[in-house]
């Protein structure tokens, strides 16, 4: 299996390019090979933990995988596994996130690309953590994608991120401290992330877009670790209740907000990983 990388310009930010991974194999794609377009989280960037054994696990399930560094996530081409650029980080939007999947989407439609065959009438958004609600959003205003598979999905970015509290350090320092936990380092959020809020509601509504999604009837799997206390089940509840008979949820046994992993990943065999990281990549894989 072979781990390709390319790099595109997202019009909205230019100078920021778009780091992706796919995944081909020994056994070739076809024109009926599905599509998996997976989306990092909040503090978060496509080889976190085991998300490569997790791309690998769908590839040999028959799928054309790719993961996604979003063009402001903090990290940078060279180096795709750190947080160096937190002046990016900083200026992040879900406006820009949502340019940055058009941006692969478009890529991967175009018949002209460089990439292997490939079913674009079955593109399926994989998100985890605000990634999930990002996969959301996106996939109510793109009829190609087809299915939507949300992993500990937030629910209400506007309650998570625009408090009082917030908005005050906002007002007073024009910007928001985000300590992360795993690196120490504190993490800005300028207030132009509020105002793009402000600007664009429709882009950070996951209610309004889960209703909008029952226009359509596309599929929607909501998985959630039941012991998740960074996201908790709350979330995928309302996501459910928002959602038409189009939705499933699927809450995973002992599972935390990572399924039970971690970063770094020391596991080299995927058969050892967590099982509850196990079971949900066999939940996604199975999902039609």
């Amino acid at each position: 299996m072979k781990k390709n990388q390319l790099s595109l310009p997202n019009t909205l930010s230019p100078f920021k390019p778009i780091l992706i991974d796919y995944y081909t194999s020994e056994q070739r794609t076809n024109s009926k090979t599905p599509i998996i377009v997976f989306l990092h989280g909040f503090k978060g960037f496509k080889d976190w933990g085991a998300f490569n054994h997790m791309a690998q696990y769908w590839t040999k399930k028959g799928f054309l995988v790719f993961k996604i560094n979003f063009s402001h996530n903090g990290t940078t081409i060279k180096n795709p596994l750190e947080f160096e650029d937190l002046e990016a980080f900083g200026a992040n939007t879900i406006t820009k996130e949502l340019s940055d999947i058009a941006t692969l989407i478009n890529f991967i439609c175009n018949k002209k690309s460089i990439l292997p065959k490939r079913n674009i009438e079955d593109i399926r958004l994989v998100g985890h953590s605000r990634g999930g609600s990002t996969a959301i959003i996106y996939a109510a205003k793109d009829k190609r994608i087809k299915k939507i598979i949300t992993l500990s999905a937030v629910s209400d970015l506007e309650k998570r991120y625009f408090n009082q509290k917030n908005q005050k350090e906002w007002q007073e320092k024009d910007v928001v401290i985000i300590e992360n936990g795993r690196t120490n380092q504190k993490m800005p959020l300028y207030e132009s992330f509020y105002k793009d809020f402000k600007k664009n509601p429709a882009n950070y509504s996951v209610k309004e877009a889960t209703q909008k999604l029952n226009q359509t009837k596309t599929p929607q799997l909501i998985i959630h670790g039941a012991k998740d206390i960074a996201v908790t089940t709350q979330d995928a509840q309302d996501i459910l209740e928002w959602s038409d008979s189009n939705a499933e949820l699927i809450l995973i046994e002992d599972a935390n907000h990572t399924y039970n992993t971690k970063h770094p990943n020391l596991i080299s065999n995927i058969e050892n990983l967590p099982k509850p990281f196990l079971e949900m990549l066999g939940l996604v894989a199975a999902f039609e």
